[in-house]
């Protein structure tokens, strides 16, 4: 199975510099991994030019790292109910990521796991993450709205960089609770300004300067 293979680095993958997808001779542009399946392991899928959609049952734990690295052409992802951890730089290049369904059973999203996804718009984030990652979003120019949880006690550094077209997070929790997240001095750098709404009021944040 192509899910047992492990690679051991970018340029390992078949698909690096954007071939294509086929399974017995079919163009595959939208996979459903079956629920059998219980890793994806690492690069599995860099670079692949052909995929526009993909779903990720539940029995798979643990997305690995770069396991859809630079794959331009993917539009949305469904990620079921069951899956935990979301690994570094999963889907970092995928510029044409407008959608993604991330359950609440995740409770962790590594560095870098959301970088150059330049079509994403707004996403929410499941409501058992304790920190957001450093550079999670680093480089989505078209984001405008996050969804963020009570239970994140932390943003880390660069988290949001230049994320130029935010213009709210809505916060699931208190302005007290707000301003206790321990936040690093650059999580919002090369941003706009914008507001954070909270369940009882609103938090501006200045432009990053």
């Amino acid at each position: 199975s192509w899910f047992d293979v492990e690679l051991e680095g970018l340029y390992s993958s078949p698909f690096c510099d954007g071939a294509d997808l086929y399974i017995n001779g079919e163009l595959i542009e939208h996979l459903e991994i079956p629920s059998y399946i219980s890793k994806i392991p690492q690069y599995a899928f860099l670079d692949c030019g052909s995929l526009k959609s993909v779903v990720i049952p539940g029995s798979i734990k643990k997305i690995s790292d770069c396991a859809f690295f630079g794959c331009t052409s993917l539009e949305k992802v469904v990620i079921k109910s069951g899956v935990e951890n979301i690994q570094g730089s999963v889907f970092y290049g995928c510029t044409s990521l407008k959608e993604i369904d991330i359950p609440n059973t995740v409770t962790y999203i590594d560095n870098n796991a959301f970088s150059d996804c330049t079509s994403l718009e707004n996403i929410i984030l499941p409501d058992k993450l304790s920190y957001i990652s450093d550079s999670i979003f680093d480089g989505c120019t078209s984001l405008k709205s996050i969804t963020i949880p009570a239970s994140v006690k932390e943003i880390r550094f660069n988290a949001f960089l230049y994320c130029e077209s935010l213009e709210e997070i809505n916060y699931l929790g208190s302005v007290e609770e707000w301003n206790a997240i321990k936040k690093s001095g650059r999580y919002n750098a090369n941003c706009n300004a914008f507001v954070v709404r909270c369940t009882d009021g609103v938090v501006k944040i200045s432009k990053w300067q």
